[in-house]
């Protein structure tokens, strides 16, 4: 993986475009523990991550989606108690046009 990373720095730099390397990280899938290895780009070592929000999306290492449930409905209880906060006369009718 390491010269795989080497190539793609060599290609950005052949392109001029660059990587904000300091926003990159590692993480490893699978049974077998890679948490010795380090990789580097543009000779900065990446951090090595268990999980990571992208776009809204918690992936995390184990490939379990308990982390994004938790996410989910930690919002959604928000959202449902400032609505509880803010509607002072609730009845069925004017929580469902909602």
């Amino acid at each position: 993986m390491q010269k795989d990373l080497d190539r793609l720095i060599q290609w950005a730099d052949t392109w001029q475009m660059t990587f904000k390397t300091s926003k990159c990280k590692v993480m490893h899938f699978g049974k077998i523990e890679r948490n010795n290895v380090d990789y580097y780009m543009s000779d900065q070592c990446l951090t090595t991550v268990t999980e990571e929000k992208d776009l809204g999306v918690v992936i995390s290492s184990d490939m379990k989606s308990s982390q994004q449930c938790t996410q989910a409905y930690s919002k959604a209880s928000r959202i449902l108690a400032m609505i509880n906060r803010t509607i002072v006369y609730k009845n069925s009718e004017s929580v469902t046009a909602i």
